[in-house]
């Protein structure tokens, strides 16, 4: 997952912009939020949720897979 962030001149006079999420889904991969105000703050509050869910992610099937083989591992 990719983020970007346009602004036309247009949008900084309003002070709003556009955030494009790329993603790696084949049916929906680019998803365009426009004219939002904060865009900075936006675009890295959808970041670090991505970020976040790919270590819960990990985490899950980390523990799923270990209880599957019957072992306790800690760290």
């Amino acid at each position: 997952m990719r983020c970007q962030l346009t602004q036309t001149l247009g949008q900084r006079i309003f002070g709003v912009g556009s955030v494009i999420v790329h993603s790696s889904d084949k049916t929906n991969p680019e998803c365009e939020l426009k004219n939002i105000k904060n865009p900075f703050e936006v675009k890295e509050l959808i970041h670090n949720q991505v970020e976040q869910m790919k270590r819960e992610n990990r985490m899950r099937m980390g523990e799923f897979l270990n209880g599957d083989e019957g072992e306790d591992f800690e760290e």
